[in-house]
């Protein structure tokens, strides 16, 4: 009789534990999927990033190419260097003596293969007339900034033509002995300039120390 009654108390116990089991799967479940739910409707940091790729790393090879190597891994946003040839039948260089007809057929190109092109850089021009210049070809583009590396005596006069053409400068920093080697010079350039940022080369400083 009191084998009985164990028997029968061991497997109302395991019956309890097993309802116990059961009830805290299901709860744990709802809430792992009340969690994900609330996740998936927060948006991600990650949502408005672009990604792209500066053609200074096709290099070796024409824009005409550069395009095509972008556009075979789904790159659709592109930073240009001055004097990447154009490629095809023009003899042209990308840059601000670019002619109208190398100008239009980049155009062309980068319509071709639904690439928008951001940026340009990295560019440090000698002159004023070099900076208008600069700055025109940037708009004919619709470019949202120039990568450069103003000389400290211009900063001024680049933040004021940023803001008059609303196309920010990104400072990049090259090794020493360039001027921007440290991180601080990029911040003294930022001060009090409005229109004027940071696009990091993070190698280029860890190289420096």
């Amino acid at each position: 009789m009191k084998k009985l009654l164990f028997g029968i108390a061991g497997l109302v116990a395991a019956a309890l534990v097993t309802a116990s089991c059961n009830n805290s799967d299901t709860a744990n479940k709802s809430v792992t999927d009340s969690a994900s739910a609330k996740a998936d409707s927060v948006p991600k940091v990650t949502d408005n990033w672009k990604l792209g790729v500066q053609l200074w790393t096709f290099r070796m090879f024409t824009i005409t190419e550069a395009l095509q190597k972008a556009d075979s891994c789904g790159i659709k946003y592109v930073e240009a260097f001055w004097g990447q040839a154009l490629g095809g039948e023009t003899k042209d260089t990308f840059g601000i003596s670019m002619t109208q007809a190398g100008r239009d057929k980049l155009k062309e190109l980068l319509k071709s293969h639904n690439i928008q092109m951001v940026a340009m850089g990295v560019i440090s021009p000698g002159s004023k007339q070099e900076w208008i210049d600069a700055f025109k070809l940037a708009k004919e583009f619709n470019l949202s900034y120039i990568t450069a590396e103003p000389k400290k005596n211009m900063w001024d006069f680049v933040d004021s033509l940023a803001g008059a053409y609303a196309i920010k400068i990104a400072i990049h920093d090259h090794p020493k002995p360039n001027g921007y080697w440290h991180p601080d010079s990029v911040l003294a350039a930022i001060h009090g300039h409005a229109n004027i940022g940071s696009c990091a080369d993070i190698g280029h400083w860890t190289r420096n120390g």
